[in-house]
């Protein structure tokens, strides 16, 4: 039986231009809401086939960043759009986490290479550090668009990773922009009381929250995808060939 043609290619076949303009038209939205990247798995998703990618990829109308993701349009992404690029080169499941995380958040600056958890380990390139962790529901948001793991859980994982001086400013400034919830920093701290730099963060922590008794305003409730515009900061090129 002959194959049955795919949407993406019956322009090439039929000379019918309407499923290919409506395909782009997907494309330029879906890209449109995420910083200008998009996944492999989401283009098939939204009808597009192997070959489709693949000649937009040859007409330079897709850009490699990893294996799978693309930016679109162009090879100059923000850094938002390299941030969620990394989280979906690694997989279901996968968060922005550690310092990234922190610059996500705005409690600490940070622009080395950029740091994910994955639910699967995967090997660590000069663009990206993919750590191998199981979160827990609570532990993980999305800000701005992007997966990421909550303040929280972010200023946990900062412990493992900076000094004392360094988590304490960070602290403050989770405090100071009122996206840190201290008792619930407190319950991840008694789950998590063997990770490197629990035992400073929980002083540090008890000693703010005893001067902080009003309650923290949570910017979980602004994360959602109708409640961020994809403005894209520091565009820099990507350094993958398509």
């Amino acid at each position: 039986m002959a194959r049955r043609p795919h949407t993406s290619e019956l322009s090439d076949q039929t000379g019918t231009k309407g499923p290919l303009r409506a395909l782009d038209a997907a494309l330029a939205a879906l890209a449109a809401r995420q910083f200008g990247v998009v996944s492999r798995l989401q283009l098939l998703a939204a009808g597009f086939s192997d070959r489709a990618i693949r000649r937009r990829l040859e007409a330079k109308r897709l850009h490699r960043i990893y294996a799978g993701v693309y930016a679109v349009g162009h090879p100059r992404v923000c850094r938002e759009g390299r941030w969620l690029a990394a989280v979906l080169a690694c997989g279901e499941g996968a968060v922005l986490s550690h310092r990234s995380a922190a610059a996500l958040w705005g409690i600490r600056d940070y622009d080395g290479r950029i740091e994910v958890t994955a639910r699967h380990a995967h090997r660590r390139g000069s663009l990206l550090v993919a750590r191998r962790s199981s979160l827990e529901r609570d532990e993980i948001t999305a800000h701005r668009g992007i997966p990421a793991t909550t303040v929280e859980r972010t200023l946990v994982d900062l412990g493992a990773v900076l000094e004392p001086h360094q988590l304490d400013r960070a602290l403050r400034e989770a405090e100071y922009l009122r996206v840190v919830d201290f008792a619930e920093l407190e319950r991840l701290l008694d789950r998590h009381t063997r990770k490197r730099g629990t035992r400073h963060l929980r002083s540090a922590s008890s000693e703010r929250r005893n001067r902080s008794p009003e309650p923290a305003r949570s910017l979980r409730t602004a994360s959602g995808p109708s409640s961020w515009m994809p403005i894209c900061r520091h565009p820099a090129s990507t350094t993958r060939s398509s």
